[in-house]
């Protein structure tokens, strides 16, 4: 498949929160995601010296990649109902989910899924970031016009992209 030349905009962009038993796509959100650190093999390097020069450079520690997002606040919890506040802290309708850590997970681990829309614009197929297991690091809400939640996730594998 040939290369898109087709440059991408936020309009193009879906994001999702997935677990095997619940999917839930991000509504009302302005488009700003940001994924940091991506690099080959998600592994620190270190730099080994002979007397003060260059000699080698080594893979150390995995280090996870970073994800940012905001989304407008539409409610913040809800037993029947899928919604972003829950889907962070793996409560109310997402309670008797399993983790994208395992089923006797620490943690409470989802994926998220970044999809961009190539079809509409001519490319072959759509482009996906597909990131599990993903935990929620932080959520903060903020009242204004429009209220916000504001999320920051780390991804402990190297993304899958198409």
């Amino acid at each position: 498949m040939a290369a898109s030349t087709v440059p991408k905009t936020k309009r193009d962009g879906k994001i999702e929160i997935i677990t095997a038993e619940h999917v839930f796509e991000l509504q009302f959100e302005p488009g700003d995601l940001a994924i940091s650190n991506l690099k080959e093999g998600q592994t620190a390097t270190t730099m080994i010296l002979d007397r003060g020069s260059f000699h080698a450079l080594r893979k150390t520690d995995f280090e996870p990649v970073s994800i940012a997002f905001t989304a407008t606040l539409t409610d913040v919890s809800d037993n029947t109902d899928v919604l972003l506040v829950n889907a962070c802290l793996g409560d109310g309708a997402w309670a008797s989910d399993t983790s994208a850590f395992g089923a006797n997970a620490d943690c409470w681990g989802v994926k998220i899924t970044f999809t961009i829309d190539g079809t509409s614009h001519g490319d072959a197929a759509d482009h996906t970031m597909e990131f599990t297991p993903v935990r929620i690091t932080g959520m903060d809400i903020s009242e204004g016009e429009p209220s916000t939640v504001s999320v920051t996730a780390e991804c402990y594998a190297a993304p899958v992209m198409t």
